[in-house]
This record gives C-alpha cells, sequence and structure tokens, in this order.
C-alpha cells in the first residue's frame, strides 16, 4: 500500500518508458519530451520522484546541495552528477582509515570524484550478491533523514510512515518495486518533510537524470552512426543534453534543480506544529463554559486571550482557563468505536502519538467535562467535534475531579473500572498459567458506556466478555480439577470449571454460582448477538431499572467482577 499519488506516478513512468508501436507516437517519444514534460510536472508536485530505476534504459537520482554552492557549479560539470542510486554508498555506516587511523563517518555524503563532497544523498542502491530475489538488491532511504523526519519503515504499506496530527497513517516516503516484468523502480519523497529538510540546510535538491531512448530492436550498429549533440539550459532550473543519432536514437542527460515550495514562515509553523494550518482554520473555537469565579456560564474560544489564570489580576474580568465545559456524552463514541486509534483511561483520551485530551471527568448528571485549557490543546477538527456536543452544565465538578484537578491530589479509592484494569494488567504481568488476555489492544481499552445506546452498552459487554472470560485457560482449569480427583464433563466450559474450583478450594457454597461472570456472558449473547430480540431487551431494561444508566450497571458489574476475580486468584494460589 503506497500514496494514491506515488502510484499514479509509477503509472506515468511505466506509460513514458514503453515504446510506442505507431510510428508517429514514437518519432515525438524519441524526442524524450514525455520524460522532460514529467520532469518539470513532477518538480510541482506535492509528492517528488527522488529516484526512480527504469527499464528503457534510464534512472533518477536526487542529492541534496547548498544554495551556495550550486551558484558555483559550472553546467558542463553538472553533467557529469551519476543519476544511477547504485553509484552512492552511505558512508555514514561505513568505517575509514588511513595509515594507521581508522574512523567511522558520520554523515550521508557521497562517494563520486564530480559531485560535492559535502552533497549529501537521500536514496541509496544497495546490493547483496548471492542473494537472488528483490530482497538482495533495493533501494535504500538516509537513515540520517527517516530518524529527522521521525518516520518508520512499514513492509505492508511499502513507505516510510508516521502518525500525523489526527492519528493516522502519512505516507512520508513510498517505495515501489514490483515484479511485474517492467523492472521499474520508484522511491517519492512527500515535499513538506522534504522542504522543511533543505530550507533547514539553507540548500536545494538537484535531481539528476539518464535517459536512453531507441527505436526496437535496438540495432548494435547505431553507434557507429554519427551523433548530433546539443546543450540546453532553459529558464526553469532544468539543463540537459541531448544526443541524437539517426531517428531510432536519442541519449539525454541532465540535471534539475528543485527549490523548496514551502516559506521561511511555513517551515517554521511545520517544525512547530507537525502540519500546516488548512483555510478553514482562521476562527477560534468557542466554548460555553462554567466560569469558576462565580458559575456563571459565559462564551470562551481557544484563543487564550479569551480567558486568564489565577496569576493574572489585572484581567480579573475574564474566566479562568480552568473552567470546566460540559458535553453530551455521545462526544466519547467516536473515541470508543475505534480502539486501535484511541485509548480511553479515566479521565484522558489518548490518540496514537498524535495528541492527549487530558484530565476529563464524568458529572452526577452523566456529562463529560473537559477544562477549556484542554481543549485548546486538540487539534483543530477535534475542538470542532466537541463544540458540536457543547451544552450548559447539568451538574457540577464531582468530588473526583476537584481532587484530582484541583487539589492535585490522588483519589481515595479507584473507580471499578480502574480496580479492573489493575486486576487484568497485574495477571498479564505475572503472567499466570491460567488466563491470558486475548482481547484486542490492552486492558486500559475497556471503556464505560457512557451514552442510552443499548448497541453501545452491548458492545462494551462483548469486549469485556473477550477480556476476562475467554482469557481463561480451560486446558489448565481441567488439568486442576483432575488435580483434585474431579471428574470432568466435555461440554463444561470455563465458567462452570471456574465455579467446581472454587468449591473445591471452600470459596463457593454447593448451590453458589460466579453470577457477575454469567450476567457478563447473558448479556454478550442475547443483547448483543440478538439485539432486537425479547430477552435482550430485557436484559437492557433491568440494568436501567436497577441501576438508572448502562454506565452505572457496567460500573457496578466491574466492581463485583473484581470481587469474583479475587475469589478465582485466592482459589489458584
Amino acid at each position: 500500500m503506497v500514496s494514491f499519488e506515488h502510484e499514479r506516478l509509477y503509472d506515468r513512468l511505466v506509460q513514458m518508458d514503453a515504446a510506442p508501436e505507431d510510428d508517429e507516437a514514437l518519432s515525438s517519444w524519441l524526442t524524450g519530451e514525455a520524460h522532460l514534460r514529467l520532469l518539470r510536472e513532477d518538480a510541482e508536485n506535492d509528492e517528488l520522484i527522488v529516484a526512480a530505476m527504469l527499464a528503457s534504459p534510464g534512472c533518477m537520482n536526487t542529492l541534496i546541495v547548498r544554495a551556495d554552492d550550486i551558484r558555483l557549479q559550472d553546467p558542463e560539470a553538472l553533467l557529469k552528477w551519476s543519476p544511477n542510486p547504485y553509484h552512492f554508498s552511505a558512508a555514514e555506516y561505513s568505517w575509514t582509515w588511513s595509515g594507521d587511523q581508522t574512523w567511522a563517518e558520520s554523515r550521508d555524503a557521497i562517494e563520486s570524484s564530480h559531485e560535492p563532497t559535502d552533497a549529501s544523498c537521500l536514496v541509496f542502491g544497495r546490493s547483496l550478491d548471492g542473494v537472488p530475489d528483490e530482497t538482495g538488491d533495493y533501494l535504500d532511504v538516509s537513515q540520517a533523514y527517516a530518524h529527522q523526519a521521525r518516520i518508520y519503515w512499514r513492509p505492508e504499506r511499502w513507505a516510510y510512515s508516521r502518525f500525523d496530527h489526527r492519528g493516522d497513517w502519512y505516507d512520508a516516503i513510498s517505495i515501489t518495486k514490483k515484479d511485474d516484468g517492467r523492472n521499474i523502480a520508484l522511491v517519492s519523497f512527500r515535499r513538506q518533510e522534504l522542504d522543511l529538510h533543505l530550507i533547514a540546510q539553507e540548500s536545494v535538491l538537484v535531481r539528476s537524470f539518464d535517459f536512453t531512448l531507441f527505436r526496437p530492436p535496438f540495432d548494435l550498429g547505431v553507434h557507429e552512426r554519427p551523433a548530433v549533440e546539443r546543450l540546453v539550459q532553459p529558464m526553469d532550473d532544468l539543463i540537459y543534453r541531448t544526443i541524437a543519432k539517426g531517428d531510432g536514437y536519442c541519449s539525454i542527460r541532465g540535471v534539475q534543480i528543485v527549490r523548496p515550495k514551502l516559506s521561511e514562515r511555513e517551515a517554521h509553523y511545520l517544525a512547530r506544529t507537525d502540519r500546516l494550518p488548512t483555510e478553514d482554520e482562521a476562527p477560534p473555537v468557542e466554548f460555553s463554559v462554567q466560569d469558576m469565579r462565580d458559575g456563571t456560564v459565559a462564551m470562551v474560544s481557544t484563543d487564550p486571550a479569551t480567558t486568564r489564570t489565577y496569576f493574572e489580576p489585572d484581567r480579573d474580568d475574564l474566566p479562568y482557563e480552568t473552567s470546566p465545559a460540559f458535553f453530551r456524552p455521545e462526544v466519547l463514541a467516536k473515541y470508543t468505536a475505534d480502539r486501535d486509534k484511541y485509548t480511553l483511561r479515566d479521565g484522558r483520551i489518548d490518540c496514537r502519538s498524535a495528541w492527549s485530551l487530558r484530565n476529563y471527568s464524568i458529572n452526577d448528571a452523566g456529562q463529560v467535562v473537559a477544562h477549556i485549557c484542554y481543549l485548546r490543546d486538540l487539534p483543530y477538527e477535534e475542538q470542532v467535534y466537541w463544540a458540536s456536543f457543547n451544552e450548559p452544565p447539568k451538574a457540577g465538578l464531582t468530588k473526583r475531579a476537584i481532587t484530582t484537578d484541583f487539589l492535585g491530589e490522588w483519589p481515595d479509592e479507584p473507580t471499578p473500572r480502574e480496580a479492573l484494569v489493575d486486576q487484568l494488567e497485574r495477571w498479564r504481568t505475572e503472567n499466570v498459567d491460567w488466563w491470558e488476555w486475548k482481547a484486542d489492544g490492552e486492558p486500559n481499552h475497556l471503556a464505560v458506556p457512557r451514552t442510552g445506546s443499548r448497541d453501545e452498552w452491548a458492545e462494551a459487554f462483548l469486549t469485556l466478555s473477550h477480556a476476562v472470560i475467554e482469557g481463561f485457560r480451560e486446558k489448565a482449569l481441567r488439568h486442576r480439577l483432575r488435580q483434585a480427583g474431579q471428574s470432568i464433563e466435555r461440554d463444561e466450559r470455563s465458567i462452570k470449571l471456574l465455579e467446581r474450583l472454587l468449591r473445591a478450594a471452600g470459596k463457593l457454597d454447593a448451590n453458589e454460582r460466579l453470577k457477575t461472570l454469567r450476567e457478563i456472558q447473558a448479556v454478550r449473547v442475547h443483547a448483543k448477538a440478538h439485539a432486537t430480540g425479547g430477552q435482550g431487551r430485557e436484559l437492557a431494561t433491568a440494568a436501567l431499572t436497577e441501576h438508572g444508566s448502562y454506565a452505572a450497571h457496567y460500573e457496578w458489574v466491574c466492581s463485583e467482577l473484581v470481587r469474583e476475580l479475587a475469589l478465582i486468584e485466592e482459589a489458584m494460589g
């Protein structure tokens, strides 16, 4: 999987590389205009061809050169630069010696008699003799660049990637070398990071290219024909020499200077925020908050000028930046629905390595509460999303929120969900032999259903069942029962096996059952698998009748489940 723009570039290289069969099209192709047009257009794209190996034959490669140095280069000298990635080696990863001294190179340098020694290469061709497949012959990128851009090789994407400010995959460098008979390889870089790299080094890109075009089938005698050479230096930073022999052969070799598209100001913003602002981010997002000075409701925005800190008495007419905003519980549904991307802990939401919302809480009315000083740390799109769920307060902050957020103290006791997560984390860390974590993610991904949606409630219990019940190793439970001299029925599953073990250990009475584990299983089977069924509806109605909300029912189940798990742990020793 590579970026759409990379795929488009690859397809264009394939079309450009093949000699047309039509005589008129072939004559036009032999002039190399299609190749030169690609270079000109690509220099303006947001994704740039940095290296390519063609079958025609032909190749391209790109060096980073200081802007001051390129002005001093003679055009004839530039044309001698090598466009073949396999002619360069990463000196950062080699040892150098002279006389009796040995040292390691410390930068991505180049080894060539023509290019400037202080130029750096972005792509290197590497070959491992004796390995016949593509793993022994491939294109590698500068590790110095990869580290600076904080990108990582992802083989499933065929790209060097990272998470963007939204927590989505962002392919900064895409690589294609398909085994499709065309023998074409392509490496393309996204321009934002590349331009930032160039501006920081006061440098430009010099893209060397060499294309050999001929009328098939290739005539060996074409080399004996007289050659017509032409040096072209147009105004668009493109310098090349063409060598034509008759009407069936043309060689084009040259360099193209590619300058950064970003301005200095944009580069500075990108370095600070890891992204460029979009046109729709102009107005600060407004929220209705409860002013911590007097409890009144006020409108403030994510602009820090609309609030003040406790240490600014000269601005006492503005609400505190710690003033809470209140939201409908549905605001969390987006995050509980994608556990790969988001992690919800009590009081925190993390979006991979992209952003975090700290210190949110749930008040007694079931509203999600977040302070304006933390909301303004969210990406703009997230701020707009949260603002769509903003509403006036129906209840104030909880005692727990005041203790943690304002007094800076640990709460008196963990929530039932926190206690359950701690229990499961401890089992996982201790690697007990009778239980294992089988659910996706980690225990912290267990989330309390906050809305009145029966589907969300049923989904939460499905996850809870995967995390707890399916983790018990039935083979280990049966082994322990046999050690206790108990006979085992073939149809007995984990809950029944656990109940028999607890009775054998004196932890349960003869007719006592693990009610909480059985309730979790019942909700999973009936409420989730048959969402419109009568028994599932009865379970949902009972949960609301006894506990008032799905959230309260889930928290109660967690507290009871912790008690049952403690009994199991005692019985297992």
